[in-house]
């Protein structure tokens, strides 16, 4: 994490973590390990000039496996403890646009959106993302962090998962600009990619055979649109 702090750095870029699994036998020890590594995160990292913030706030994701090993109620005692324990503010941005967990923390997201784009045409990937993002800007709340989630394709057919695989064809890299554009006009705080390296997903936007520079070059376009918007 330091390597990686400094090097963003170095390019102006910002850096968060996606809280993922929480150890634990029951909800009592998932609590404290929840608030234990929360504020270890915010310690030993968030302070960094290179840590993503919102409102001078670090900025962490709670993933959804960690989300749901807590209720909501569990979550609002570890949320208060990690704020008691901070002065300085944290902002959690949650895995979910559920209501009874988005009114715990700061922000709503959702990682993977192959799910719901998983086997449509470029012209239904843009009526879903059309309907489906003003809806998740609408889901985080006033004063909250709204997100939505853009992906270039996904295909994990190799990985011997069960079948059916929710895969979402590329379409020489239509999908990904259709959900950019829709993404841009839907103007949410922050735009998230799934993601940027996972090659055994099938979800990679890192120079490719098939693809080239092509998904660098319109995410760096896109970005320059959304961000342009924002001013």
């Amino acid at each position: 994490m330091p390597l990686l702090l400094e090097a963003a750095e170095r390019h102006g870029l910002a850096v968060s973590a996606y809280y993922e699994k929480i150890a634990g036998d029951d909800a009592a020890s998932r609590k404290a390990s929840a608030i234990t590594d929360l504020n270890y995160l915010l310690r030993e990292y968030a302070k960094h000039k290179a840590w993503l913030r919102a409102d001078r706030r670090p900025v962490v994701f709670v993933f959804g496996r960690a989300l749901h090993q807590l209720s909501p109620a569990e979550w609002q005692e570890v949320v208060a403890q990690v704020r008691d324990d901070n002065p300085g503010g944290v902002a959690l941005v949650v895995h979910s646009f559920d209501a009874a967990f988005v009114s715990v923390f700061d922000g709503a997201s959702t990682y993977n959106i192959t799910g719901q784009t998983q086997h449509k045409t470029p012209p239904e990937i843009r009526a879903w993302a059309h309907a489906a993002y003003p809806k998740m800007v609408a889901a985080a709340g006033p004063g909250k962090i709204s997100t939505v989630t853009v992906i270039p394709g996904y295909d994990d057919r190799k990985l011997g998962r069960p079948e059916p695989r929710p895969v979402t064809d590329r379409w020489n890299g239509e999908t990904y600009r259709v959900l950019w554009q829709e993404a841009v006009a839907a103007a949410p705080d922050y735009v998230l990619i799934t993601s940027w390296n996972e090659w055994h997903e099938g979800s990679e936007i890192e120079p490719s055979v098939e693809y080239g520079s092509v998904m660098l070059n319109d995410t760096a376009g896109f970005a320059r649109q959304f961000l342009g918007g924002r001013r």
